[in-house]
């Protein structure tokens, strides 16, 4: 009996350093709301660690290295549902949240391995990245690309009066393109867009205001 509880114990370190680096990376993720919070944090560095394990019981040299090929595989496929384009904007949600699950993942490898001085190192930078970092990204201004087409009717908006809008807004716009359509007489208009923001979806509304005010504009596209 006491051999087996012995035996044990190892096992139990491993899949408990791993149960608690997944606590650590989701318990950030669940408090601010994303996709994949603390369960699913907790469960993707969970199985690595018992996958790895699972392998000691198996003669197949070569069977490690293809269940941590399949590892790194699968959590591909649920970090990429959490990856969402946010409506007819430039801005992609999800990717910190997907990175985090990869990170949970080799954690969970790490700790399975039983490379306790590696896994703490990769858990306290991982940390310092998800909790220190957040509180200082925000105060940046990131520079974003856009593309804004507006149609409208004949003669109710040019080019220069559109990027003397933009700039209005504080946007850098340049004219990408201009159609005229022969039937309805409507004209589209292109522009290419730079700015700072740290809010991207405040931009696009106060654009999109800006030029519905315009009498003739017919349809405003943010992409």
């Amino acid at each position: 009996m006491h051999h087996f509880i012995t035996s044990l114990d190892p096992v139990f370190l491993k899949l408990g350093c791993a149960l608690l680096a997944g606590l650590a990376l989701g318990l950030e993720r669940e408090y601010n709301g994303h996709a994949a919070g603390l369960r699913t944090t907790l469960l993707v560095c969970l199985a690595p660690a018992l996958a790895v394990l699972m392998t000691d019981a198996i003669a197949d040299e070569t069977a490690r290295g293809r269940v941590m090929q399949g590892l790194f595989a699968g959590v591909g496929f649920i970090g990429g549902g959490v990856i969402l384009k946010q409506g007819d904007t430039d801005t992609v949600r999800g990717v910190t949240t997907a990175a985090v699950l990869w990170m949970a993942t080799t954690l969970g490898v790490v700790f399975g391995l039983g490379l306790f001085e590696l896994g703490f190192t990769g858990l306290g930078a991982s940390m310092f990245i998800v909790y220190l970092l957040a509180f200082l990204t925000p105060r940046f201004h990131t520079r974003h690309h856009a593309t804004l087409a507006i149609t409208a009717d004949g003669g109710a908006l040019t080019a220069d009066f559109g990027v003397h809008l933009l700039a209005r807004l504080h946007i850098q716009a340049t004219v990408k393109s201009f159609d005229f359509n022969n039937v309805s007489g409507n004209e589209t208009f292109r522009f290419a867009l730079k700015y700072r923001h740290r809010d991207t979806l405040e931009i696009p509304a106060r654009v999109k205001g800006t030029f519905s005010t315009i009498p003739g504009v017919r349809q405003i596209h943010w992409s």
